[in-house]
């Protein structure tokens, strides 16, 4: 499978380490960005040529700054449209935040952290049937 770019807007770099580490060794010749929280991350899409959209966000729900849900809102009050898809990769086991997902036709999957390879196949695998 090859995908040319994730994005991974996460604030803790620890885990943002573990989530590189698995990608570069499931996906070859991956353009991995990371940004520490929405804002950052808002800020990157905006400026982003058509040819360097990621081919996949996973995007954390709590970040300082700027959280996920704040992200998502603001793309959606920009009147971005996202064709990308966005996996929330989160440690919220709140029921309102899974409730919360569903309504965010870009939000194509929600997974607890940590990642690990199994997830990271099943991610691939609904970026597939997207496609």
């Amino acid at each position: 499978m090859h995908h040319n770019h994730i994005m991974i807007v996460e604030d803790d770099p620890i885990t943002t380490i573990i989530i590189k580490r698995l990608i570069e060794k499931e996906l070859n010749h991956c353009k991995i960005s990371t940004y520490l929280n929405g804002e950052l991350a808002l800020n990157a899409i905006l400026n982003y040529q058509k040819e360097n959209v990621p081919d996949l966000i996973l995007l954390d729900i709590n970040m300082p700054v700027m959280n996920g849900w704040e992200l998502l809102d603001a793309l959606r009050a920009k009147k971005i449209d996202l064709t990308t898809p966005v996996m929330m990769l989160t440690s919220s086991i709140d029921k309102e935040d899974i409730e919360k997902s569903r309504t965010y036709p870009t939000i194509k999957g929600y997974f607890y952290k940590p990642l690990d390879a199994t997830k990271l196949k099943q991610i691939i695998g609904i970026i597939q049937a997207t496609k």
